[in-house]
């Protein structure tokens, strides 16, 4: 067995071995993570948008009888929308007025 000054070398350079292995596992997995999580945010903005390009259509047609139901979505789709708009400003809002 190893004694001394040999000893702790050799801790250091199982501490060095260790650390790259964890380092080459687990940055790239972080940088996966916040890839596919920032991909998922942009696809969810996109179909947002592209409901309130459709509730906005539906509500420049003429109101009848028959679109009735649609119309309460599409006005509902609306709301929603601006809604989540106010709740993101205001914590917005919030933060700068923390710091």
């Amino acid at each position: 067995m190893k004694e001394g000054p040999d000893k702790s070398v050799s801790a250091w350079e199982k501490a060095k071995i260790l650390s790259v292995i964890v380092a080459s596992v687990f940055i790239p997995l972080a940088v996966a993570l916040s890839g596919n999580w920032h991909a998922k945010s942009l696809k969810e903005k996109d179909t947002q948008a592209r409901y309130i390009e459709l509730a906005i259509g539906i509500l420049m047609k003429e109101p009848t009888p028959e679109n009735e139901q649609i119309r309460k979505w599409a006005i509902d789709t609306i709301r929603e929308a601006r809604d989540r708009r106010d709740r993101t400003l205001i914590k917005k809002k919030r933060r700068t007025n923390i710091g």
